[in-house]
């Protein structure tokens, strides 16, 4: 069966604006639906609420029975408070099908150069040559250079420079965690879309990788070519 495609950048971002204002919630003993029913993003209207619970619900489930989110909360309380936009796209990558298509087209973006938004639309026709009319083509663009923008990889209010997004372990081990619970292994976690998405070469992935492993968050062995990287033992504690 084909996978239906899934996002919310025809009409959002990944929103981590809003993202934060319900995972640093100062309250306790209260469902993430409750939260979100408070209002804590000041919307206007019943109307404008009810479709940024809608698409924010859509993109991250907010379900504590699913490992990826579960993991995701975990990591959140965990990570610095500047990172936790990084942590939103790498768990999006997993879930929105045009994040994931345009990590490739960040990555050919060099340090300190332009991401045009012309560069945006290419990619999307690119993969999707007949499902967007131009104007709406040029708001998912935009949407989309907002999510990396929010992430750190873009800088600027207009220009969009890409700007060196250095992860540090905690989202390194996020991203390998995603690629792992979907059934990458070895060398494979290294072509996950998540995994891609880290600002950094094997190497540095490799020595932040021995950090995490150091501080308990995977189990990390390497000898020559073999390459082993085990969350069996995190997610148990999970």
């Amino acid at each position: 069966m084909k996978q239906e495609l899934l996002t919310i950048h025809t009409s959002r971002t990944i929103m981590t604006n809003e993202l934060i204002k319900i995972m640093d919630f100062p309250e306790e003993n209260i469902s993430y639906s409750q939260i979100m029913d408070k209002n804590v993003f000041n919307k206007k209207t019943e109307s404008s609420l009810k479709k940024t619970v809608q698409y924010l619900k859509q993109l991250y489930s907010f379900d504590e029975n699913d490992k990826r989110f579960l993991s995701f909360q975990d990591y959140w309380n965990k990570i610095e408070q500047e990172e936790k936009p990084l942590l939103a796209l790498l768990y999006a990558v997993n879930k929105d099908y045009l994040i994931k298509e345009s990590v490739e087209f960040i990555n050919s973006v060099k340090y300190n150069e332009k991401a045009n938004i012309e560069g945006f639309e290419a990619n999307i026709q690119r993969n999707h040559p007949t499902r967007f009319a131009p104007k709406t083509l040029r708001s998912v663009a935009q949407n989309v250079a907002s999510s990396w923008k929010q992430a750190g990889y873009l800088i600027g209010k207009i220009k969009n420079i890409r700007n060196k997004r250095t992860p540090s372990y905690i989202s390194v081990a996020y991203a390998f965690l995603m690629a792992y619970l979907d059934g990458a292994r070895g060398e494979y976690l290294f072509e996950h879309p998540s995994v891609q998405t880290l600002d950094a070469s094997k190497d540095e992935i490799l020595n932040l990788l021995k950090e995490a492993s150091n501080r308990d968050f995977l189990d990390y062995n390497k000898a020559g070519a073999s390459l082993i990287i085990s969350f069996d033992r995190y997610l148990k504690e999970l």
